[in-house]
């Protein structure tokens, strides 16, 4: 009838609360034992690539997502540059994520 009543009143499901009773009478605390990962992904892009691809927006005019990315395609492909490696496979939609990110500043003079 206990369990019931805390069903009733928490919202949990009838197993989460046995789990919890058990818990409780067993003596250990209440407390979500889990924590977010250190590093739940893993970054793909470094602060070099951000610092590079500021320089091509300095150096391009700052053109569209879609332009931008086939100018480092370009640059990966065409013209074999190593420093292009990661960029030339960037998303439209990354792209943009590292202009808003902390250390992209297309304005700053080299």
């Amino acid at each position: 009838m206990v369990l019931a009543y805390l069903q009733r009143l928490s919202g949990y499901s009838r197993a989460q609360l046995t789990r919890l009773v058990s818990r409780w009478t067993g003596g250990k605390p209440l407390v979500k034992n889990y924590r977010r990962p250190q590093h739940a992904f893993a970054r793909r892009y470094t602060g070099a690539d951000v610092v590079l691809l500021a320089e091509v927006d300095r150096a391009m005019g700052t053109l569209s997502g879609p332009a931008t990315a086939c100018v480092l395609r370009r640059q990966r492909d065409v013209f074999a540059d190593g420093r292009f490696e990661r960029l030339g496979s960037i998303s439209v939609a990354h792209l943009y994520n590292l202009r808003a990110s902390v250390g992209y500043a297309p304005s700053a003079s080299c």
